[in-house]
């Protein structure tokens, strides 16, 4: 007799209910999730349950890492993408019970406006700091915006080319540096 349960999403939100944990938080430059189920077992048997809804999470178009944890003794599937955390969450809201309420507020979070519009005067501003070699992350935080609005608005209003490729200039007066590296090796 095979005692292996279907993974489906009103199990998937009662083992959550019991083992899952959400976090989530917004810094100046961008939101973070962390949707996580901890498991850890007294027998072999325990483990393959784990390993069943990250397959199921995979098999549903959500990116799920699978993790050992204290020593071996338990595993832990995160779902740390803010896609994958609102897919799993909007999937699982009509069977939770103990953490509906949580998963609501973690979806209205996400819904925080995540607009990549600015206006001109501060697409101006980021253009110019960028000018000045900033990353995109230092130029989030001075300007007040996320990560991701930051490097839209250089890619569509600008010029953008990741630091790594300006920095790559020769200079005339150092051999070495001048020199295509073949001719170097």
């Amino acid at each position: 007799m095979n005692n292996t349960p279907k993974i489906t999403w009103e199990y998937l939100a009662g083992f959550f209910d019991g083992e899952g944990c959400i976090h989530f938080l917004k810094r100046p430059y961008g939101k973070y999730c962390i949707v996580q189920i901890t498991q850890g077992w007294q027998n072999e048997e325990n483990s393959n349950i784990i390993h069943l809804i990250y397959e199921f999470l995979l098999k549903n178009d959500i990116r799920a890492n699978l993790r050992s944890y204290r020593y071996n003794s338990g595993w832990r599937v995160i779902v740390s993408s803010t896609r994958g955390c609102r897919l799993y969450l909007e999937k699982m809201l009509p069977y939770l019970i103990v953490k509906r309420q949580k998963a609501i507020d973690f979806l209205e979070f996400m819904n925080i406006t995540r607009d990549t519009r600015i206006d001109p005067k501060m697409r101006r501003e980021i253009i110019e700091l960028r000018a000045q070699n900033l990353s995109i992350t230092k130029i989030a935080k001075i300007v007040g915006v996320n990560f991701t609005t930051v490097k839209y608005n250089l890619i569509k209003y600008s010029d953008y080319q990741s630091l790594h490729h300006r920095k790559r200039k020769y200079n005339k007066d150092n051999p070495l540096l001048s020199a295509p590296l073949l001719e170097c090796l």
